[in-house]
């Protein structure tokens, strides 16, 4: 019986090994296909399932180890070499794997012990010194790496990576002509380590087009060559190549996923004016870290995106975590000023400005707050400023021009101005509108005709519509008039003055019925009036004097004009209710003294009430104002 049982205790531990020894095939066949998660998923199970001494252990330990390691999870195989060094405290392959972990983990003087004791064991490991050389560099302990560089250089004279150690330590130590030597003799290998670190030297030296061949030569040869995919981005980023700064860091992003790279991706999005996927890109980077630049650029983003809150708030972080950002200062008294908080942008520029920073684009959106605030010679001298600065600049012409006319009634110069900002900007919708303005003023009715039109040709704008509707009405071109009114409100259905300018033209062609229903429409969206006005013409060709006088009395309610109370004193007249008619006539001539037919209106009434003295008089009124306009 107990030679059974010893039996059947031998053939399940047989098994049971078997088992193990399958798994453990497996586990090691997925490591060798580099499928470390996998591998490292079978090689626990293993484990779990091991007594504690089983030879089988070691192996298990080692390489579940080294799948840690690949995944970069350092911590995790450092513990399972510890536990493998149990079994051999001297095994070469678990030290050197282990110094790796510990080198990775930036825990540089463990790496230096375990790669030590590596050389001590195997004083012709060249990849144990190399290592070593790397840690001492970066635990800046220059004089024991180059050692440990020269040393592996002598056992494996074509080793490049000794070459590349020897010229990292050079350049640290400023001496570039010497490290560039050391790199070339690294060029036979043909890798891309020697160019990344050729182009990082060409940068030092401001030579950007030979770092660029360098770093494009070096992802020739890697193409997950992550650092030089990197630094090739920030170049083209600096040529304002975007979209291939935004490729480049998608290529570095694979691999460095840390804040810088986050941050020059972001900046590439911003500058292609994907802003969303910029916000959401730096908000991804300040997870790792926060800086005053991504506050910064994240403000933009919300700038360009139009959300002018948003874009206040992130600069105003970006000010907090370095208040000699001065751009900030600037660009948050933009949005300031497009949310309506004038006194804080004014207050943000002056900040900017008083910094001793002389930005054209500064006094140019100060300028546009003083015009807001009617403060008219201060922003015309912003403007004058921002011209002196950038000459090229075509807003601030277009700016100025219509300041002058305005604040100066100089129409010449305006004109001047505004011609500068469309040899500037040829393609330039609105400055052609704009000189089309000046020029319907200035009465040149075809040159402003020629000009809407091109502003059309570039950009068919509702407004241009609009405006060159303006002119053939007054050319008498009515159907034409009517067909760019249409256009107009077809693009843009909210437009109440389209509607009314249209209704006068309706009216005007004695189309009443279309001209009410546009009347109404722009009464609909916006109260004004000259609406009221107009649709009260409108009654009264309809002969519907009781409508008429009411829209009358409306359009006064909302400003008081002269020919608003001579139209209510027209209509009183011809319901022959002479006595309100004439209360209403004094209204007009209070408000306007000079238009000869409120007198004649005025003679006539007094005619009726029988009054013939004071009807001659204003005849004679009426007649005097009628000569001296002819």
């Amino acid at each position: 019986m107990k030679k059974h049982l010893v039996l059947w205790s031998l053939l399940t531990c047989f098994a049971i090994t078997q088992q193990h020894n399958s798994q453990y095939k497996h586990g090691y066949k997925l490591y060798r296909a580099k499928k470390f998660a996998q591998a490292e998923s079978v090689f626990k199970t293993i484990l779990l399932s091991l007594d504690k001494e089983q030879s089988l252990r070691k192996k298990t330990l080692f390489f579940r180890g080294k799948c840690f390691l690949y995944q970069e999870l350092y911590r995790s195989a450092i513990s399972q070499f510890d536990a493998a060094m149990t079994f051999e405290q001297n095994d070469v392959d678990i030290l050197y794997n282990r110094g790796k972990a510990y080198f990775f983990s930036q825990d540089y003087d463990r790496a230096i012990d375990d790669f030590t004791r590596v050389v001590r064991l195997f004083p012709e490991s060249v990849w144990a010194l190399y290592y070593r050389a790397n840690s001492y560099f970066s635990a800046n302990k220059l004089a024991l790496a180059q050692s440990d560089y020269e040393r592996l250089l002598e056992l494996a004279p074509r080793f490049f990576r000794g070459w590349i150690g020897l010229a990292k330590i050079s350049y640290s130590k400023g001496k570039l002509r010497m490290a560039v030597r050391q790199l070339k003799k690294s060029l036979r290998a043909k890798n891309s380590e020697t160019h990344y670190y050729l182009g990082v030297i060409a940068l030092h030296k401001n030579k950007t087009s030979d770092a660029f061949s360098a770093f494009s030569t070096a992802v020739k040869y890697n193409d997950k060559d992550y650092k030089s995919w990197y630094e090739l981005g920030k170049i083209y980023l600096e040529k304002k190549k975007y979209q291939m700064a935004l490729q480049s860091f998608e290529k570095a992003e694979g691999e460095i996923k840390t804040h810088d790279v986050l941050l020059q991706k972001g900046i590439a999005l911003y500058h292609l004016q994907k802003y969303t996927q910029a916000t959401e890109i730096f908000k991804r980077s300040l997870e790792q870290r926060e800086s005053a630049k991504t506050f910064y650029y994240l403000g933009l983003s919300y700038q360009g995106a139009e959300q002018f809150d948003e874009a206040t708030f992130y600069y105003t972080r970006a000010i907090r975590l370095n208040p000699r950002l001065w751009e900030a200062y600037r660009d948050r008294g933009y949005c300031e000023s497009k949310i309506g908080k004038y006194f804080q942008a004014q207050q943000d520029y002056e900040v900017f400005i008083s910094s001793g920073k002389t930005d054209y684009l500064a006094f140019f959106y100060r300028g546009e707050i003083y015009e807001k605030i009617s403060q008219n010679e201060k922003a015309l001298r912003d403007y004058n400023k921002c011209i002196k600065l950038k000459k090229d600049y075509a807003p601030a012409y277009a700016a100025r021009s219509f300041l002058l006319l305005r604040y100066k009634n100089d129409a010449s110069q305006a004109l001047v101005d505004i011609e500068k900002a469309i040899e500037l900007a040829p393609q330039e919708s609105d400055y052609f509108n704009k000189r089309a303005t000046l020029e319907y003023l200035l009465g040149d009715v075809e040159k402003a005709l020629s000009d809407v039109s091109q502003a059309i040709a570039l950009n068919g704008k509702a407004k241009y519509f609009y405006n060159r509707g303006m002119i053939y009405r007054v050319q008498e071109k009515w159907e034409k008039a009517i067909e760019d009114f249409t256009t107009a409100i077809r693009r843009d259905p909210r437009n109440a003055n389209a509607y009314h300018s249209r209704g006068r033209t309706y009216l005007y062609t004695k189309r009443f019925d279309k001209a009410m229903d546009d009347f109404d429409k722009a009464i609909a969206l916006l109260p004004q009036a000259m609406f009221y006005f107009h649709r009260g013409r409108t009654f009264e060709e309809l002969n519907m004097p009781k409508e008429a006088l009411a829209d009358y009395d409306k359009a006064i309610a909302l400003r008081s004009e002269a020919e608003f109370y001579y139209a209510k004193a027209s209509i009183l007249y011809r319901m022959k209710k002479f006595l309100e008619s004439l209360r209403e006539c004094n209204q007009a001539i209070t408000a306007n003294p000079d238009v000869a037919d409120y007198y004649f209106l005025r003679s006539e009434i007094y005619k009726e009430l029988g009054n013939e003295e004071d009807a001659a008089v204003n005849r004679a009124m009426g007649k005097r104002l009628k000569n001296k306009k002819y």
